[in-house]
């Protein structure tokens, strides 16, 4: 009788049941959040390119170091430029051995050229007929100055776009995106070529830095070039496993377009060569060529990261076991106070 006197009946219950819902939607929310959080990463594991190009990567890419001080193994082959100071040439001989390595189907020289200055603007021709001056400028992933590159392909390589092989000029998203913003109804325009100063490596000299360590210094020849290009012809920046030039703007040519501007008389000056080697034997054709010569520094994407991936399957599916049991423990939390609930409404309506 005296209860009434100090518990409103209807607050108790309303406060009751707004807690309940409370807990009921937390438990919910977080139940869905580790859920979707599984499924997003179970998706991400099997349908992101850059994972499944660097686990179906199976060629090599080769540079000699200038004397076993120098350090490569825990650096990426990509972070050597064509103006790196600490690898050397490679002999003909040298790669007529690796060439003779079972499994190696073809030696690639590495060649890429870049514009001479970043901040310099460069010309956009139609038809020959000047349009205008372009600012190396993009605002793909965050705005600044950027540089342009040639680089070279070669049909060995069958890099392919939309299921066929790469034939002719190509540009990236990146440089698309510079002329884009600065040039009107540019996805209309044809026949339109670049003109530009570019930085031709002449070749290479030795010296000695102060720590008395060998190092290779280019001498470098700016020369003036126009390529025709196609704004319909576009390859993503992100999809070329080339991780150099995924933030510049980037002209990708045939082999045989460059050797006809270069046109020099002679090969020219590579010291980064690109291996392409049989499905399923790139990492012994690695520990082959390294075993040959302690200054041979050979590096894979795919090899290279396979720890890493093999560690990242494996702490996903662990992720996703752990998230499942959670998701089953707080659905069951969930269940308990539904039906806890329910039984003191029954007990209550009995009375």
């Amino acid at each position: 009788m005296k209860i009434p006197q100090f518990i409103n009946y209807v607050k108790y219950k309303s406060l009751k049941l707004k807690l309940l819902f409370i807990i009921c939607i937390c438990i919910g929310g977080a139940s869905i959040g580790f859920i979707s959080q599984n499924i997003a990463t179970f998706i991400l594991l099997n349908t992101t390119t850059q994972m499944s190009e660097v686990l179906e990567d199976t060629n090599l890419f080769l540079v000699k170091k200038l004397e076993p001080r120098y350090i490569l193994e825990n650096s990426n082959i990509f972070d050597y430029h064509p103006f790196s100071e600490e690898i050397d040439y490679i002999s003909k001989d040298e790669l007529t051995k690796i060439q003779n390595i079972p499994g190696v189907k073809n030696i690639l020289p590495c060649i890429d050229v870049r514009k001479a200055d970043q901040m310099v603007p460069f010309s956009l021709y139609q038809n020959n007929q000047f349009v205008k001056l372009i600012e190396p400028i993009a605002t793909t992933s965050q705005t600044y100055q950027r540089y342009i590159y040639l680089s070279v392909y070669y049909p060995e390589e069958h890099i392919l776009n939309n299921g066929d092989n790469m034939e002719g000029i190509y540009i990236n998203n990146i440089l698309y995106n510079m002329m884009e913003t600065q040039v009107d109804s540019l996805s209309s325009m044809d026949q339109l070529s670049i003109g530009l100063n570019v930085l031709m490596i002449e070749d290479y000299e030795r010296s000695m830095t102060e720590e008395k360590m060998l190092q290779m210094n280019p001498i470098i020849n700016k020369k003036q070039i126009t390529v025709p290009i196609d704004v319909h012809k576009i390859l993503d920046a992100t999809n070329v496993l080339d991780t150099r030039h995924q933030e510049e703007g980037c002209i990708y040519i045939p082999i045989d377009m460059f050797e006809a501007m270069y046109n020099d008389g002679k090969e020219y000056p590579t010291r980064q060569y690109q291996i392409i080697c049989e499905a399923g034997k790139e990492e012994d054709i690695k520990m082959e060529i390294e075993n040959m010569d302690n200054l041979y520094y050979a590096s894979n994407l795919a090899l290279s990261n396979h720890e890493y991936v093999q560690f990242f399957q494996k702490h996903n599916q662990t992720n996703q076991s752990l998230t499942l049991v959670i998701s089953l423990i707080l659905c069951l939390a969930l269940f308990m106070l539904i039906y806890a609930y329910c039984q003191i409404r029954k007990k209550r309506f009995l009375y």
